[in-house]
């Protein structure tokens, strides 16, 4: 395999960022398993034998190691003052890194000679990134906490928060420039993450139309998928989100036509609930229209070569998993029978926040034919439990089915409370990566 100069560069930079050292990389171009290799140089590392003011490391992408290339997979090799990282995916690399540094750290600079290796539990780990109010150094910093925690993955919730050309939103005043948001998708590619753009299509219109075209609208939530000029501006922003990130799966949202609870506890709703939301007395959106809305955009992604992923909450209803938390199931008034109708190469994002142990919605859209990823929150129950019921989706006889997880932050990442953040990242990534151990 050969890999451009751009690739071995951004390795580079980014071995360089986790040991603090310059780096050099020279690429086998003529080996047809061709890799990445580095040197580094670290007078602070003092090793078991000796001490050397030259720490030798070397990094190589072998995609046929490990075995299974659906999951990363990583090698470490450590003889003298050399250390030598294998990966079977470019993440894999890094996470090989990122351990030489923790071993480093932990055994105040002592490496003991052996072969250490590892390999993911789940094939994809997705850390949910929203762009509200952040700035191109916050976006880096997270994303280099996800990538230490082992998240191969990134999916960033774009609504008003970039200053993007088509017409289908207005910009906030801080929104993030064209260019800076192209800068995030870069870093987070070079640090080994495929990245997955979300966008509030159809649903939560109140970052988008609803702002600049209440024409386009059916109700004050969501807009009018019947509507051409809807669809062009819509197809518009797909566009422009395209050409910026360059993705291979596209999030299209869709959840919460309804609301996050019915409508008949709207009196419990909050002000900024009834804003996005449908108001009491309008007609919420046919499942018919919603159908047709999915059809839609998965033919237009499918026509670029993107897979559609997209939320779960409205094509599964509380009476069929009565033993499920409520609030996180919107399929009704004939939503739920849209489960079967759906393309079946679309990626369910099945979320639920506060369940702890049975997930049987993550069964009932494999059974459908769909790939599922489970989508947790801060609770560590939730975390820990949900990860353990994808792994085990095998064992219920729809292994090739549970794709992997996403941890999502929201309003989490917001909040002035960095630690926390910190944390959600760090346990959802040890539970992503092990999920039958609390540690890896």
């Amino acid at each position: 395999m050969f890999f451009s100069r751009f690739k071995i560069s951004a390795l580079a930079l980014t071995v360089s960022m986790i040991f603090g050292a310059a780096v050099t990389t020279s690429c086998a171009a003529e080996t047809p398993a061709a890799g990445f290799y580095g040197i580094i140089s670290n007078p602070f590392v003092q090793l078991d034998h000796e001490f050397t003011d030259n720490l030798r490391l070397s990094v190589e992408l072998v995609p046929e190691f490990g075995g299974d290339p659906a999951r990363d997979s990583f090698q470490i090799e450590i003889a003298g003052n050399n250390v030598r990282v294998t990966g079977n995916t470019r993440a894999a690399t890094l996470f090989g890194t990122d351990r030489v540094a923790e071993m480093l750290s932990q055994q105040s600079g002592k490496l003991a000679d052996g072969i250490f290796a590892d390999q993911a539990g789940l094939r994809v780990r997705a850390q949910h990134l929203v762009m509200r109010n952040a700035s191109l150094p916050d976006m880096k910093a997270l994303i280099d906490k996800a990538r230490r925690a082992r998240m191969n993955t990134l999916m960033l919730y774009i609504a008003d928060d970039v200053q993007l050309l088509a017409a289908g939103i207005r910009p906030l005043p801080n929104a993030m420039t064209r260019d800076d948001f192209r800068a995030v998708i870069e870093y987070a590619k070079a640090s080994g993450m495929n990245v997955v753009p979300h966008l509030p299509l159809l649903t939560k219109q109140h970052r988008f139309f609803k702002g600049t075209a209440p024409e386009l609208m059916y109700n004050q939530a969501t807009y009018d998928p019947r509507n051409k000029e809807t669809v062009r501006r819509v197809f518009a922003h797909l566009e422009e989100i395209i050409d910026l990130a360059q993705p291979t799966d596209i999030n299209i949202g869709h959840d919460e036509v309804e609301g996050a609870f019915p409508r008949i506890a709207r009196a419990k709703w909050t002000a900024a609930q009834r804003k996005k939301w449908p108001a009491a007395d309008e007609d919420m959106l046919p499942p018919e229209l919603f159908l047709d809305s999915v059809r839609e955009l998965h033919a237009f992604l499918a026509e670029r070569g993107i897979r559609t992923w997209m939320w779960g909450d409205m094509l599964i209803a509380y009476e069929e998993f009565p033993d499920m938390v409520r609030r996180n199931m919107h399929g009704n008034h004939g939503y739920a029978a849209l489960r079967t109708k759906l393309p079946k190469d679309i990626v369910i994002c099945d979320w639920h926040y506060w369940d702890s142990a049975a997930f049987p919605t993550a069964k009932a859209f494999a059974d459908a034919g769909h790939q599922v990823l489970g989508a947790t929150r801060e609770r560590t129950d939730n975390i820990s439990g949900f990860s353990r019921y994808v792994a085990g989706m095998g064992e219920r006889g729809s292994e090739s089915k549970g794709l992997g997880m996403i941890a999502t932050l929201w309003n989490l990442q917001n909040q002035a409370d960095p630690a926390l953040v910190d944390d959600v990242i760090a346990r959802s990534g040890r539970a992503f990566w092990s999920p039958d151990s609390a540690t890896r």
